[in-house]
């Protein structure tokens, strides 16, 4: 059996954030989501069985979700996927917001608030039903970030980041983005502007990268 198949199964990357019992920000990269209805507006996640956040959300009962950009820092997501909130403070270098006191990523797609009303225990996850409560309006002008994509182009870029050490590191969820200067050409393409090559030119108006300013 080639488990790898189930890669092609379109879903997100996302955000949890919660408050623990000691009132701590705490959360975890999670890509298993999904809207399951609409009146009410309902979705399920799962979480891992084993993590501090799983126990987290089995107290509070309500967390948050944060729709992560295809161009989010991998260094973001090493920070909220590769060390437990139980032994790390996640939170702390990450931009955020907060919706009622709980945290949410700024610079965002979006993200939202739900109250769980049921939990169902599977082999190694938690699966939670929920109802949204609330929502915080991101930038919402980018291509989410998919499975898929993190698993073919950023897997390697986040496990260095992760053993670089993450302090210092940007864990923006937006990409830094540039500007043509003399047309207006924005551009948004899949390899980090710093590192196309320098004779690499504006496909709008063939001006140099030189032409172009940080938004």
């Amino acid at each position: 059996m080639n488990a790898n198949i189930l890669k092609n199964i379109s879903h997100g990357v996302y955000v949890i954030g919660v408050i623990d019992e000691n009132g701590r920000k705490c959360g975890c990269i999670v890509d298993a989501l999904m809207q399951v209805t609409v009146t009410p507006l309902g979705v399920e996640v799962c979480t891992n069985k084993k993590s501090y956040t799983t126990r987290c959300i089995r107290n509070a009962r309500e967390f948050t979700v944060s729709i992560l950009p295809k161009h989010a820092a991998p260094a973001l997501i090493a920070n909220f996927g590769y060390q437990s909130a139980a032994a790390a403070d996640k939170w702390e270098n990450v931009e955020h917001d907060l919706i009622d006191g709980i945290p949410v990523v700024k610079n965002s797609l979006g993200s939202f608030k739900v109250k769980v009303f049921h939990e169902l225990e599977l082999s190694t996850h938690i699966l939670w039903s929920c109802e949204v409560v609330d929502t915080c309006e991101g930038t919402g002008n980018e291509e989410p970030m998919t499975y898929r994509y993190y698993q073919t182009d950023l897997v390697e870029a986040t496990q260095k980041a992760f053993a670089s050490g993450l302090s210092g590191q940007s864990m923006s969820a937006s990409g830094d983005s540039y500007t043509c200067g003399v047309c207006g050409y924005h551009y948004d393409g899949d390899t980090p502007f710093e590192e196309l090559p320098d004779d690499w030119v504006c496909p709008q108006c063939g001006m140099s990268k030189e032409c172009f300013v940080k938004d």
